[in-house]
């Protein structure tokens, strides 16, 4: 029985640490539902369990090709000698079981095309050989460090970003006619809707509105712009999942979410293993179904029928 109880309240400390409460918040539940009060050591060695497991997941072996991969940093504070804002790059990946994973948790005091250099080619020392396109948000540098990972994958920069950079440069009164026109750049799912077509839509409403912002007017003609409308070259029916990357910005949130119970983390390990629980759980519970749409894109999924 009381082997069995151990175990039990080994997996509570898993589950109340993975949700950011501190040892000594973990301890005092402990004590209320066992009746029973567990040392400082006790509870510190259940969450170093907990370390180690999450440290071993991160350094799992990964499969040889994921024909998607989205990428995206968030920001906590830690304390490193004094506590200050760090990044923590998260990748994730579509499995060629149409199944979402989370392929990597890592950290760097500061985001930057050199610290995804560094992850990316950490990836590939794991295993990983192949990806067809590379999601990811606008960070100057970032299409060079992709295409030199993988030199054969295409690079989609996430357009709900790019709206919202754009948006945040011209005045409240033409925000919403901006967003209409913008929604009609953008479009996805549509049978007979080109690239070329949207490229030339674009390079239209950065003509009209670059008359008024020169940040708009910085955009025409632009030639990094075409990363953008990558997204155009896949089926319509994947379109609306690749050309964002929200798939890993909500992922982001839920980590944000569950990190604002601390005002600052007591260590970088420590964050490393709330949010490492934290993918590993919504993995278990939410990416294990795979979606099927990507079957029909015949560059990501050549092998399957329709």
């Amino acid at each position: 029985m009381l082997r069995d109880q151990h175990e039990e309240v080994r997996r509570l400390c898993f589950e109340l640490y993975g949700k950011g409460l501190t040892a000594s918040e973990v301890g005092q539940i402990t004590e209320k539902i066992y009746g029973q009060a567990y040392s400082s050591s006790a509870i510190s060695s259940f969450t170093q369990q907990l370390a180690d497991q999450i440290h071993k997941w991160r350094q799992r072996p990964l499969a040889g090709r994921y024909p998607v991969i989205l990428i995206d940093a968030i920001h906590k504070k830690v304390r490193r000698g004094h506590v200050s804002s760090e990044a923590f790059y998260v990748v994730m990946g579509l499995t060629e079981g149409m199944q979402r994973e989370v392929l990597a948790i890592a950290n760097l005091p500061s985001e930057s095309p050199a610290g995804w250099s560094e992850l990316l080619s950490s990836l590939k020392d794991r295993g990983l050989t192949t990806t067809d396109l590379v999601i990811a948000d606008g960070l100057p540098g970032l299409d060079q460090v992709i295409h030199r990972a993988f030199p054969q994958a295409r690079h989609q920069k996430c357009v709900t970003h790019f709206k919202r950079n754009i948006q945040s440069k011209v005045k409240a009164s033409d925000k919403d006619v901006i967003a209409e026109e913008l929604r009609e750049v953008f479009l996805t799912g549509q049978i007979d809707y080109t690239r070329q077509q949207a490229i030339a839509r674009f390079n239209e409403f950065a003509r009209r509105w670059g008359t008024k912002y020169r940040s708009i007017e910085r955009l025409l003609n632009n030639p990094d712009m075409e990363y953008y409308f990558t997204y155009l070259d896949f089926d319509r029916r994947v379109q609306s999942m690749i050309y964002t990357t929200n798939w890993i910005e909500r992922l982001n949130k839920k980590f944000r979410r569950s990190l604002k119970i601390r005002n600052a983390l007591p260590s970088v390990e420590s964050a490393l293993v709330l949010i490492g629980k934290m993918a590993i759980d919504t993995e278990e519970s939410t990416y294990q179904y795979p979606i099927y749409n990507f079957k029909f894109d015949q560059t990501l999924f050549p092998n399957e029928t329709h």
